[in-house]
């Protein structure tokens, strides 16, 4: 309710200040401003594969032991953004990432943001990735 509230008195400010009638239009984006709206909760399964996805890999693949240098990047990548869009702590991500330790995780991240710095490619394909997470 006292969103509503808000969202008329400045609604109203806005209408004096511009001396300007006050039209549908005009509600509707100052009340879309005021009133929060849901986001979705992103976790570390749905990280997993959207990363998955875009690199081209089932996602048993994170899951194993293997040291494949493409599989590797993956698991960081997902690593990574689970850190970074999730709460979850990094026992919890290493726990369904592979079954790795927080130790593994926090390399994983590291590794991540210090190849976003250095390679320019790799930073691009972080934000697809990022955006692809997010829809």
């Amino acid at each position: 309710m006292r969103e509503l509230e808000g969202a008329l008195i400045s609604l109203l400010a806005m209408s004096t200040l511009n001396k300007a009638e006050i039209t549908f239009d005009i509600a509707r984006s100052v009340v879309d401003r005021l009133v929060s709206k849901p986001h979705k909760e992103i976790t570390v399964d749905q990280i997993q594969q959207k990363v998955c996805d875009f690199y081209g890999l089932k996602p048993d693949a994170l899951q194993s032991k293997t040291r494949k240098r493409e599989i590797v990047q993956a698991r960081q990548v997902a690593m990574y953004f689970s850190k970074n869009l999730t709460n979850s702590s990094l026992s919890a991500i290493g726990a369904v990432i592979g079954r790795r330790d927080h130790a593994t995780v926090l390399h994983a991240c590291k590794t991540v943001k210090n190849l976003k710095e250095t390679n320019t490619e790799f930073k691009h394909q972080l934000k697809e990735i990022e955006g692809l997470i997010r829809q």
